[in-house]
């Protein structure tokens, strides 16, 4: 029998969350917001048990002032949606950076967006 090295022990939460922090800090470094999303959408999902209700509870807790301006059924639907199905966000919303006073959600007459500094 051949001896292999894990690498990946998805079972070890101090590795899982040391994997996760470096991935989100990778993909932002390198400027790929979208990648970013999904990473963040992804790992939000996966501090619960995949549901629904357990991502709405997850998100309100980790991210109270996002869920405050935009709702976190918003968020849901039209960002984690969109980023894990569609490599995107859902029509009609979008990602911005800092701006004045770092605000979470900016909204014109044609688009709803997310402070991705902020995530």
């Amino acid at each position: 029998m051949k001896k292999f090295t894990v690498v990946v022990n998805t079972r070890n939460p101090e590795f899982m969350t040391r994997m996760m922090i470096k991935s989100v800090k990778l993909s932002y470094k390198n400027e790929l917001y979208v990648p970013t999303l999904a990473l963040v959408s992804c790992f939000i999902d996966g501090a619960g048990d995949g549901s629904k209700p357990q991502y709405i509870k997850n998100l309100k807790k980790y991210f109270p002032d996002l869920c405050a301006e935009l709702g976190a059924s918003l968020f849901y639907k039209k960002y984690r949606n969109g980023a894990i199905h569609n490599f995107s966000m859902k029509p009609g919303f979008g990602i911005h950076r800092g701006g004045k006073n770092n605000i979470y959600v900016a909204e014109d007459k044609t688009m709803t967006s997310v402070n991705i500094d902020r995530l």
